[in-house]
């Protein structure tokens, strides 16, 4: 702790140079507080394999230059905060072109192997982020530890490409035509009825022919009266002779029966009408299968934006902290942060898009804060309270 005595005096005199700016004594006293005194710094991002964070991380510095390391509060105590920590280089120490500081970190968590890392500050490279994956325990490696040379991941800062919807193209399903085979009709043929005309033989009918009859005349015998005579009178009877009639004799009329030859009708032959089936190939239609089309949302394009962020104390109002730290950011509602940038005395520029919301997210002396915000403009500006366990530090 001793070596850090600098760190206060710095302190110190930011302070004092605030108070001497004062032309009133009696005015209220703001306070600034810029946070980049170690100007050497290195994030460890620690996870699994899974990318979780174990729980109950501890870290030990050694190697040549293990005392000159701390963790970016100023402070030999290395709490790692959702498997973040920030290492710091001591100010007295100045990488150079022929002089690397080198140093190791030892990790250690509860289920997993033990790694050491090596690690080491050039000149000139000022920050550096190093991704660290920690092993799981099995029986076949738990007595053999991990020893990690790390190549820094740059640390530029983070350009979010927009992201590009491809169209989904559908391809079109050509159905083939259905051929139906031409269905072939056999006409009815009929063969042509013949019909024999009726031929009545005509009616002989024998005149009937009348015998005259003869009639005879009847003959009548003058009557002879004879003078009266006196004497008795004798009167001779009328003799009357019969008329011979000859009786009437009919020839019966010989009627010749009438012979109707009967008309034979040939039967009607019909060839029966065979209708060849209509044989009709079904149609089998391929269903069309159509992929959804999904679209992806429409990313807003990415513009710079300017954020400045602010530390405050409640119990020390006058005093504002400008931090010099690894900045994370997500969407808001996502569930993994992903790094930005290094914010350099509360100020950071980044490729963030507008009418979104973020999430912010820094980790100083063991804790995380979080910052949420609309980027409304290519410029914003926000606040966090630093609580007062860190506050009490200045």
């Amino acid at each position: 702790m001793k070596k850090l005595s600098l760190i206060k005096v710095l302190f110190a005199a930011l302070i004092t140079v605030s108070f001497a700016a004062c032309k009133n004594a009696g005015e209220d006293i703001k306070v600034v507080v810029d946070m980049n005194i170690m100007k050497y710094s290195a994030l460890l991002h620690i996870a699994d394999a899974t990318g979780v964070a174990p729980q109950n991380i501890t870290l030990a510095m050694g190697g040549a230059a293990g005392e000159d390391i701390y963790e970016i509060s100023g402070k030999k105590v290395f709490t790692v905060k959702d498997g973040i920590i920030t290492l710091g280089l001591n100010p007295k120490v100045t990488p150079t072109t022929d002089h690397e500081v080198t140093y190791n970190v030892i990790i250690a968590s509860a289920g997993y192997k033990s790694m050491t890392v090596a690690m080491s500050f050039k000149k000139g490279e000022l920050q550096q982020m190093v991704n660290v994956t920690l092993e799981k325990i099995t029986p076949a490696n738990a007595s053999t530890p991990t020893t990690t040379p790390v190549v820094p991941v740059e640390t530029a800062p983070v350009t979010t490409t927009p992201t590009v919807t491809t169209p989904v193209t559908t391809t079109p399903v050509t159905i083939a035509p259905v051929t139906t085979a031409p269905v072939t009709v056999t006409p009815v043929v009929t063969a042509p009825v013949t019909v024999t005309p009726i031929v009545t033989a005509p009616v002989t009918t024998t005149p009937v022919v009348t015998t005259p009859i003869t009639t005879t005349p009847v003959v009548t015998t003058p009557v002879t009266t004879a003078p009266v005579v006196t004497a008795p009178a004798t009167t001779t009877p009328v003799v009357t002779t019969p008329v011979a009639t000859t009786p009437v004799v009919t020839i019966p009329v010989t009627t010749t029966p009438v012979v109707t030859t009967p008309v034979v009708t040939k039967p009607v032959t019909t060839t029966p009408v065979v209708t060849t089936p209509v044989t009709t190939t079904p149609v089998v239609t391929t269903p069309v299968v159509t992929t959804p089309v999904v679209t992806a949302p429409v990313e807003p394009t990415p513009v710079r934006v300017a954020l400045d962020f602010t530390g405050y104390c409640t119990n020390k109002p006058n005093l504002k902290v400008r931090p010099s730290l690894y900045v994370f950011y997500r969407k808001k509602g996502a569930a993994a942060f992903q790094f930005l940038g290094f914010m350099k005395d509360g100020h950071l520029d980044a490729n963030l898009a507008l009418d979104v919301t973020y999430d912010f997210q820094i980790t100083y002396a063991g804790q995380s804060y979080t910052i949420s915000g609309r980027m409304a403009d290519t410029s914003y500006s926000d606040s966090f309270n630093m609580g007062t366990a860190l506050c009490s530090t200045f």
